[in-house]
Order: structure tokens, then C-alpha cells, then sequence
């Protein structure tokens, strides 16, 4: 079986550099030879980052024969002014398709779309996926801190989503709360779940998934404290009107979203394919930064019996959301 990682990060090194966001850094205790500009900082980057050849090599890489690439969130930049995020967008977009066209159909590829301009994220995103052959797009949890998902501005996007039938990957960023996780890695390992969770209750409470049911949403992270937070989203529907604008129950409506496995136990990874059932469940890696899980498919053979179901969460359900008709190679 070759599985299918939905959730992988890659990035084109020659629009880096034409953008003038690339240096070599001194190596560290990250052993990266890498140094990418955000704003004013300088951020050290595992070098398989920009190493497609990467994506298939050594031990991160066993048991899977495709790959979904996106860039990591800190490169999506919702944080320029809105005709240099456009042209940012397509470019890093037209580097990552022109790596995907040399992969012998190995990897696809998740736009980056400008969501400061809401308009122009439906343009490109259309684009991406018409012109380049992208699957969709990967956004995150937030409009760089001014704006929610549930931002009526960011209507035409879920509008162009839906009906291009693309998978949006959800993956936290500008975390809520940052100022006070700065010690022991809490932004990530706290702070990263909750943010998608504060994303996802949204979602669910505003009525976006209502008005588009077409929209295929992956949430990173195993959907974040989401899943272990929906009997109290539940009890807020039951009690508090405000939680009633989006009119289906939140219970419901979170079974609609997928979730990458992405949770590094295997108890949470049983608990997460019984509560949002197999169906669901798509493989992730996070590859290749160390908060990844670096044996991706051996932790869902390990945590779900049924060959169904892992067979379902491997392959089926991520070639599922990718036949728009065109299937990845996975051997």
C-alpha cells in the first residue's frame, strides 16, 4: 500500500531567491544550511524544505508514494499589501507547480491564495487549479490578525471553493494567545491546536459550511482540540442563542470536515477515527519540520485494526478528494 500524505510543506528555492527571501545561514542546532526572510527576520528552515527530491527519501518518507505540498504557513504573507500578495501568490504557485510537473506525477500541489483581498484569492484560486493543475488551496487559521474565517469579506473565496471543489487545508498561524507561550515551544505545542480549534467553532457556528456544502475542509493537526472540544461546542448550541446562527448542530457539522492524522498517539488517533469516523481521517506528515510525525504511516497501522479503514485513511480518502480528474501516481 502507498499511502497518500495530505499534508506536506515544500517550497521553490528560485522564487525565493528571485524575491530575495533566501540567504545560506550558519548551521545550528537545526543543521540548516538555510535562512528565509519574513519581514525583517531571518528564519532557519530544515533543508528538505526546498529539496523536492526529498519528499521520497529516507525513513519520513516509508510506505508513502505520494505527496500534497503546500507552503509552510509563515511563507502565505496575508501580511503584504494586496497587489504584492497577488504576485506573490502566483508566483510561489507557478514554482511549486513547475516542481510538481517533475515529480512523474508524485506530487501535487495546494495553492497559496491572497486572502487579504478576498476577490483576488477567488481569481488565483480558480487559476491555480484551471491553469497550473493545483488540488486547491492551504490557508490559514486567520487573515494575518484582522481578519476570521467567518469574515463575510471572505465570502467570494468560499464561494470559488466550493465550486471548484477544492480541498482547503486549514493550518494554524498567528496563534491567538501567542504573548504567553513563548517558553518551553507552548506557540506550537499549545497554542497551534487551539488555534485551529478557535478556527473550526467559526465554521461551524457561523453558517459558512451551511451555505457551501460543497466545501471539502482538512483540518492540520488532527483538527487541533476540535474533536475533543465538540460536546461543549454542542452544549453551547443547546443553551446560548448566538451559537445558533449556523443552524445545523456542531456535532454534525464537524463530520463534514476531514482531519490529518497528525496527533502523535495512537489512543487520540483511535478516539479521532471513532468520533469523526474512518471516513474522515486522511494520512498527514507536516513533513519536514521536527513537530511532524516522522512515521506517519506505521502510527495509523499501529492505532487502527480495521484494514478498511486504514486503507481508507492511507489512500482512499485522500484520492477521494483529488479526483477532479487527475490521479496522483502513489507507486
Amino acid at each position: 500500500m502507498n499511502a497518500i500524505d495530505l499534508h506536506a510543506h515544500l517550497v521553490p528555492r528560485d522564487v525565493l531567491r528571485r524575491w530575495g527571501m533566501i540567504r545560506d545561514a550558519e548551521r545550528g542546532e537545526t543543521q540548516s544550511g538555510v535562512a528565509i526572510r519574513i519581514g525583517a527576520q531571518w528564519l532557519k528552515v530544515p533543508d528538505a524544505l526546498l529539496d523536492p527530491e526529498a519528499l521520497f527519501r529516507g525513513d519520513e518518507a516509508e510506505g508513502i508514494g505520494a505527496r500534497v505540498v503546500s507552503l509552510p504557513p509563515f511563507l502565505l504573507r496575508y501580511d503584504l499589501p494586496e497587489e504584492d500578495g497577488v504576485a506573490y501568490s502566483r508566483a510561489m504557485n507557478e514554482g511549486l507547480a513547475a516542481l510538481a510537473a517533475g515529480s512523474g506525477g508524485r506530487v501535487q500541489v495546494l495553492a497559496s491564495v491572497p486572502l487579504q483581498s478576498p476577490r483576488a484569492a477567488a481569481d488565483e484560486l480558480a487559476r491555480a487549479m484551471q491553469e497550473l493543475g493545483c488540488a486547491g488551496a492551504e490557508i490559514a487559521t486567520n487573515v494575518a490578525g484582522r481578519a476570521e474565517l467567518d469574515d463575510p469579506r471572505l465570502e467570494p473565496f468560499w464561494r470559488s471553493a466550493a465550486s471548484l471543489r477544492a480541498i482547503v487545508l486549514v493550518h494554524p498561524h498567528d496563534v491567538a494567545g501567542a504573548g504567553r507561550m513563548h517558553a518551553y515551544h507552548l506557540r506550537n505545542l499549545i497554542g497551534n491546536p487551539l488555534e485551529t480549534a478557535l478556527a473550526a467553532a467559526r465554521l461551524l457556528f457561523s453558517g459558512v459550511l451551511e451555505r457551501h456544502p460543497d466545501l471539502r475542509v482538512v483540518l492540520s493537526h488532527g483538527g487541533g482540540a476540535l474533536p475533543w472540544l465538540v460536546g461543549r461546542l454542542e452544549r453551547g448550541f443547546q443553551v446560548r442563542p448566538e451559537c445558533r446562527d449556523g443552524g445545523e448542530r456542531p456535532g454534525v457539522l464537524a463530520r463534514r470536515f476531514y482531519y490529518d492524522t497528525v496527533v502523535h498517539n495512537a489512543d487520540a488517533l483511535r478516539a479521532l477515527v471513532g468520533w469523526m469516523g474512518s471516513s474522515q481521517v486522511v494520512l498527514g506528515t507536516d513533513f519536514p519540520f521536527d513537530m511532524g510525525d516522522p512515521r506517519a504511516v506505521r502510527a495509523v497501522q499501529a492505532a487502527v485494526e480495521e484494514r478498511a479503514a486504514r486503507r481508507a485513511i492511507l489512500v482512499d480518502n485522500a484520492q477521494r478528494l483529488l479526483d477532479r480528474g487527475e490521479r496522483l501516481t502513489s507507486g
